[in-house]
C-alpha cells in the first residue's frame, strides 16, 4: 500500500498541476481573447464614426455638386440666350449697315441740282449719322 500511496500522492500532484496549468493557460487565454475582440470592437467603432463622417461628407459634396450643376445649367441658358440677342442684333445691324449705305450711295448719285445750302447744325448732325 504505501507504493499506492506514493502512486497515488504523485498522480494527485501530477493532475493538480496539470489542472493548475490548464485554468492558468484557460486564464490566459481567455484574457488574451478579450483584450483583442475589445480592441477590435475599438477598431471597428472607429471606422464607423469614419464611415459616417465620410457619408456626411459626401452628401454635403453631392448637395454642392447638384447646386453648381444647376447653376451652371442656368448660365449655360443664359449664355445661349445672349448669343441669340448677339446674332439678332448683329442680323439688324448689318441691315441697317445696307439700308445706310443705299441712303449714302443714293445721297452722291443725286443731281446738282438737289444740292442747296443747309443750316451748319443741321448739317452737321446729318454727317454724325453712322
Amino acid at each position: 500500500m504505501p507504493v499506492m500511496r506514493v502512486i497515488g500522492g504523485a498522480l494527485v500532484k501530477w493532475l493538480g498541476a496539470g489542472t493548475l496549468a490548464a485554468i492558468l493557460l484557460g486564464g490566459a487565454g481567455y484574457l488574451y481573447h478579450d483584450w483583442q475582440t475589445g480592441r477590435m470592437q475599438s477598431q471597428i467603432q472607429a471606422v464607423e464614426a469614419e464611415l459616417e463622417r465620410l457619408r456626411v461628407n459626401r452628401d454635403e459634396w453631392r448637395t454642392a455638386a447638384e447646386s453648381w450643376e444647376t447653376r451652371a445649367e442656368r448660365l449655360a441658358a443664359e449664355r445661349d440666350a445672349a448669343q441669340a440677342a448677339q446674332r439678332a442684333l448683329q442680323g439688324r445691324l448689318r441691315e441697317q449697315g445696307a439700308a445706310y449705305d443705299d441712303l449714302r450711295q443714293q445721297i452722291r448719285q443725286a443731281p446738282e441740282a438737289d444740292d442747296a445750302p443747309v443750316a451748319p447744325v443741321l448739317r452737321d448732325a446729318l454727317e454724325a449719322l453712322p
